[in-house]
């Protein structure tokens, strides 16, 4: 399951906590884990959207700014089916969004919210 939350990021974040919250009021065994840009990869996206941890039934991965990362930009878009098809929950949280990104983005998210004001390029 993927959310996309995009446009005022700081809106974006506020949105991406009542999210969370109101998740982890349906699965409180789930296992929140927040990544961004800096300490995100491919290889923990392929990791996340496969992966059941022993100790919760569920991850919600909340993803911030992933798509700032020019050299992994690209390859975190190819594998948003991957991340949509996933038994664990994804927000991504992002303030600017390319419109070919998102037009691919859109195509496989469960939901996609623009929060405040539009940051499409």
């Amino acid at each position: 399951m993927l959310y996309v939350l995009h446009g005022d990021f700081n809106k974006v974040l506020a949105k991406a906590e009542q999210t969370v919250e109101s998740l982890l009021v349906k699965k409180k065994d789930a296992l929140v884990l927040r990544v961004d840009s800096e300490n995100l990869s491919v290889e923990m996206i392929n990791e996340y959207s496969g992966a059941q941890s022993l100790f919760a039934q569920k991850y919600i991965v909340t993803m911030h700014r992933v798509l700032e990362n020019k050299d992994t930009r690209d390859e975190i878009v190819d594998l948003v089916k991957q991340i949509a098809e996933s038994e664990n929950v994804f927000i991504w949280c992002e303030e600017k969004v390319l419109a070919k990104d998102l037009k691919k983005i859109e195509k496989y998210a469960t939901k996609v919210l623009q929060v405040g004001e539009k940051k499409e390029y």
